[in-house]
């Protein structure tokens, strides 16, 4: 086994990698894909709140020692960076460039904000009467989650 798996902090990256990798299954219908893209996106989150902090504050606290993989809680913050910012590339890009046009083709839209002021934000979602915030990845996750239960 590599040391990158002994790492938990690298091997959860792997892990979330292996999630975004079901998004990119074609054979998977499209908001299936996006839910897998929301809970990388829910993990990630998680991921900054509470290990990428614990590391942080453990080289705030000083401690070099070395943990499981053989890396110092700085070396872990050095070696996690490359593989966030490649992960999140490769999640936006699909979720952009592949997910959002396959729904539009579906005739599931989305409505992209940022260019718009607030008042012109207020007008678009007075237009849309079932729909009352912006939706985050992770509400999405939830959404669909809760949509496509069991009963």
């Amino acid at each position: 086994m590599s040391d990158r798996l002994l790492n938990r902090e690298l091997s959860w990256l792997d892990f979330n990698r292996r999630v975004l990798a079901l998004a990119h299954e074609t054979g998977i219908p499209p908001l299936e894909r996006l839910k897998f893209v929301a809970i990388c996106s829910s993990n990630l989150d998680e991921f900054f709140q509470v290990r990428i902090s614990a590391l942080k504050d453990q080289v705030a606290a000083g401690v070099t020692s070395l943990f499981t993989g053989g890396l110092t809680p700085n070396q872990t913050l050095s070696a996690i960076a490359p593989d966030v910012e490649a992960f999140v590339i490769e999640q936006e890009k699909l979720l952009l460039d592949v997910l959002v046009p396959e729904l539009a083709a579906r005739g599931i839209a989305f409505i992209f904000l940022s260019g718009y002021d607030q008042e012109d934000r207020d007008q678009r979602f007075a237009s849309v009467p079932h729909l009352s915030k912006p939706v985050t990845l992770v509400t999405l996750s939830r959404a669909l989650r809760t949509a496509t239960a069991p009963a």
